[in-house]
C-alpha cells in the first residue's frame, strides 16, 4: 500500500536570487509565471555545478533531502547509498553535467520537478534523461527527494542547451472541484493509461523522450505482456495540486521485465489527478546492457 506523506511547510521564500549568466534568458521567461518555478530551476543549476566541480558524492550529499531516494534496482536512501562508499564508485568531478529543460511548481511552492537532459562529459554528447522531484523545507531550501533518469535516444537535435520551459498545466481552483479516487489508489491501478493527462511527458529508454499522450500510446503498443505497478510511496504538496508517487513494476511474459518508476501528477481544471511526467527505467544486468551509473 502506498504511504501518503505529507510535506512539511516551507518557510519564507527567499528574496533575493542569483542567477547565472547562461541562465538569464530562460529565468526570464518562467519568472513571469511563478517565482517558485524560477527558484527551483536555480537549484537544480546549482546542484549540476556542484557536481561539476565537486564530484558526484560531494553533490548528492548536499542537495539530496535526508529521505531522498535514487534507485538501484529498487529506490534507496541517495545520502545512506553515497555515505556507503558503494561500488562502483560516484563518478568524479567533472564526469557529467545536466541542464532542467522543463518543470512545474505547486501552488504552495513546497513541491516541483524538472527534467533534462544529461551530458557525459568525455563523449561530448547528452546521452540519458534525469527527473528529479524536488521538496521545499522549513529552512526554504528545495532539496531532492526522488531522482530517476534513463538512456535515451537523442541521435538527433541534443537538447542540452535549450531554454527552460515551463509545464502549462490546468489545477483545480478550489478545494471544492476536487473530487475521485484518492491518489494512493491511482497509483496502482490497472488502467493506467486512463490517467495520462494530454501533454504528458516521460522517459523510457532507448527511445526518444515522450510527449504527448498519442507518444505513450505509441510505445505501449509495442510492448506485450500485463503491466502491474506496485507502488512505494508518495508525497503530496501542500496547496494538493501537485504529487509524485513512485514504485516498482512487472512486465508479465513474453516481455517478462522488472524495474522502477516514478511519476509527477498534477489536477485537472477538474479536480481529478493527472500523471504529467512518467519514467520507468527496467532493472540493470546483461538484459537491459544498464550500468548502475
Amino acid at each position: 500500500m502506498t504511504r501518503r506523506r505529507l510535506l512539511r511547510p516551507y518557510g519564507a521564500m527567499c528574496a533575493a536570487l542569483w542567477v547565472v549568466t547562461v541562465a538569464i534568458v530562460s529565468c526570464a521567461t518562467i519568472e513571469r509565471s511563478s517565482p517558485a518555478l524560477v527558484d527551483l530551476v536555480e537549484a537544480e543549476r546549482a546542484f549540476a555545478r556542484t557536481n561539476m566541480t565537486a564530484g558526484q558524492r560531494v553533490a548528492w550529499l548536499e542537495w539530496f533531502a535526508v529521505e531522498g531516494v535514487m534507485f538501484r534496482s529498487g529506490a534507496v536512501n541517495a545520502q545512506a547509498f553515497m555515505r556507503g562508499n558503494p561500488a562502483p564508485p560516484p563518478a568524479p568531478p567533472g564526469a557529467f553535467d545536466w541542464r532542467p529543460i522543463y518543470g512545474d511548481v505547486s501552488e504552495a511552492g513546497d513541491l516541483g520537478y524538472n527534467t533534462g537532459p544529461v551530458k557525459v562529459t568525455s563523449v561530448g554528447r547528452s546521452d540519458r534523461f534525469f527527473f528529479s522531484v524536488w521538496r521545499r523545507g522549513a529552512d526554504g531550501r528545495w532539496k531532492v527527494v526522488v531522482d530517476l533518469g534513463a538512456p535515451v535516444d537523442l541521435s538527433g537535435h541534443d537538447p542540452f542547451d535549450d531554454p527552460f520551459t515551463p509545464a502549462r498545466t490546468a489545477v483545480a481552483q478550489s478545494a471544492t472541484a476536487r473530487s475521485g479516487p484518492a491518489l494512493a489508489e491511482l497509483d496502482g491501478a490497472p488502467d493506467i493509461a486512463a490517467l495520462w493527462d494530454p501533454h504528458i511527458r516521460g522517459l523510457r529508454i532507448n527511445v526518444p523522450p515522450l510527449v504527448g499522450r498519442q507518444a505513450f500510446v505509441q510505445y505501449y503498443a509495442r510492448v506485450r505482456g500485463v503491466i502491474t505497478h506496485h507502488p512505494v510511496d508518495a508525497g503530496i504538496a501542500r496547496s494538493d495540486d501537485l504529487a509524485y508517487t513512485y514504485g516498482r513494476y512487472t512486465i508479465a511474459a513474453p516481455n517478462a521485465e522488472t524495474g522502477d518508476y516514478a511519476r509527477a501528477w498534477h489536477r485537472d481544471a477538474r479536480g481529478v489527478w493527472r500523471i504529467v511526467y512518467d519514467v520507468a527505467r527496467p532493472d540493470v544486468g546483461p538484459a537491459t546492457g544498464l550500468s548502475e551509473q
